[in-house]
């Protein structure tokens, strides 16, 4: 979702309120202003845009946003739907990065161990270089209790420049 300061993030919801003023059924607007919403704390009021984007148009974009605010939501109901589209998003696009990432967390919160483990590997075959591809295969270790290879790749994603907070909180 939207990582911003609160004032640029409240910018970009009074922007995103302006053009659906002029073109209310905009999906990409829609789903824009609703991940600025959950970002902001409003997590039912942004799920509420990012739905109305997803039915108007149901492009993997719009799917795993809404996997995602579903995700966020926290409903344990919600999550087998969270993985659902999240998949379908990442079958309908296998070379982006961030609907691996959300099909991850979707298959981390539907405890659907195989998909962990292949989201995961997915994940750092499009990105070997990138420290949150280390990081998210050092959470698919660690949650298969693969302790010391977790840890090789939590060293690695540091190397590859995770935040020193990141790494310290990982590991406890």
């Amino acid at each position: 979702f939207v990582d911003a300061k609160p004032g640029d993030r409240y910018k970009a919801i009074e922007g995103f309120l302006q053009v659906l003023n002029l073109a209310p059924d905009f999906p990409d607007a829609l789903r824009r202003l609703g991940s600025c919403l959950i970002s902001s704390g409003n997590t039912e009021e942004g799920l509420s845009y990012i739905s109305s984007a997803y039915r108007l148009d149901p492009s993997p974009a719009n799917q795993s946003a809404y996997a995602l605010g579903l995700l966020m939501r926290g409903n344990e109901g919600d999550a087998q739907m969270a993985f659902n589209l999240a998949q379908q998003a990442s079958e309908s696009d296998p070379d982006d990065l961030y609907y691996h990432f959300v099909l991850f967390e979707a298959a981390i919160m539907t405890r659907n161990d195989s998909y962990v483990i292949s989201e995961a590997n997915q994940i750092l075959t499009l990105a070997p270089e990138d420290p949150e591809s280390h990081y998210f295969m050092s959470l698919a270790y660690a949650y298969q209790g693969e302790m010391s290879s977790s840890l090789a790749e939590l060293k690695e994603a540091r190397k590859l420049g995770l935040p020193e907070e990141d790494y310290q909180s990982a590991l406890e």
